[in-house]
């Protein structure tokens, strides 16, 4: 087949030309839905014994031991041109800060190797200090930022993320953290209704993963003959495509399906990786 140059240089294509730029965003998206209907009915029974587990634990400490025991290369970030890794896998939560009414984020150190019954407490006690009005880091400087005039403001932002993220400056009385966030940062925007979703990767954070949690839902699933209702959800997912890729995306979420499918796993500490 030809094809004649005005073919393609339509006068929509040379305006388009004119507004956008070339790509180079180096970002991967991707979507997994886990059925999650033994781990709901796992969670009814341990909650009953006194655990005050939940669908969100689960998933956080899942994705931890996913990372640390299969997909190590999660854990790493750029400086200076180069990617290194972490010495431990420490894992965020997004939540809303009821001071601002805006998202921030609680952050569990070690997460890789941590069991839910070390998990839930110390995730619950970083929720409630948040809520009881602790303002965290990385609103201090969101909030120092946002004072300064546009367009000095730009300017130094950009000039934060240079320190921080390409010099690897840690600065923590000035404001200035090379790696606030750890690894990776799960959103539950099931919260707000979605079911499922494409997070940015925050630019001024090293976080090589971002998942968002969606909303349970119930199907049907034609099963030995006949149609049975199971409990469905779908985590999104935006990675850093410095760091990795989509075979690194496909082990990780096989190893979480696994956990979610039998989370008692995660009341055994976790073990170094493969």
């Amino acid at each position: 087949m030809t094809v004649r140059n005005n073919d393609w240089d339509t006068p929509w294509r040379r305006v388009a030309a004119s507004l956008y730029r070339r790509p180079k965003e180096g970002k991967v998206t991707g979507s997994v839905s886990l059925d999650v209907t033994a781990a709901e009915d796992w969670i009814t029974r341990r909650r009953a014994q006194g655990l005050k587990v939940t669908m969100t634990h689960i998933l956080l400490l899942a994705i931890a031991r996913g990372i640390h025991e299969k997909v190590p290369a999660f854990n790493g970030y750029v400086r200076r041109g180069r990617v290194v890794g972490r010495p431990v896998l420490d894992a965020s939560l997004s939540i809303l800060d009821p001071l601002t009414g805006e998202m921030s984020a609680v952050r569990i150190a070690n997460a890789g190797h941590m069991t839910l019954a070390e998990l839930i407490p110390q995730l619950d006690q970083e929720i409630r200090q948040v809520k009881s009005g602790a303002v965290l880091p990385d609103m201090r400087i969101k909030t120092r930022l946002a004072k300064i005039p546009w367009p000095l403001r730009s300017w130094a932002v950009r000039l934060v993320a240079f320190l921080t993220l390409d010099l690897g400056i840690y600065w923590p009385k000035l404001g200035l953290r090379n790696d606030r966030f750890g690894c990776f940062l799960l959103t539950n925007i099931g919260t707000l209704g979605l079911d499922v979703g494409y997070p940015a990767l925050f630019p001024n954070a090293n976080v090589s993963l971002v998942v968002t949690m969606g909303a349970p839902k119930t199907v049907p699933e034609f099963k030995d003959g006949e149609w049975v209702p199971r409990r469905m959800i779908t985590l999104g997912a935006s990675v850093d495509h410095r760091i990795v890729d989509g075979s690194h995306i496909g082990k990780l979420f096989t190893q979480v399906r696994k956990i979610v499918s039998d989370p008692a796993i995660l009341e055994q500490p976790g073990q170094d990786s493969a």
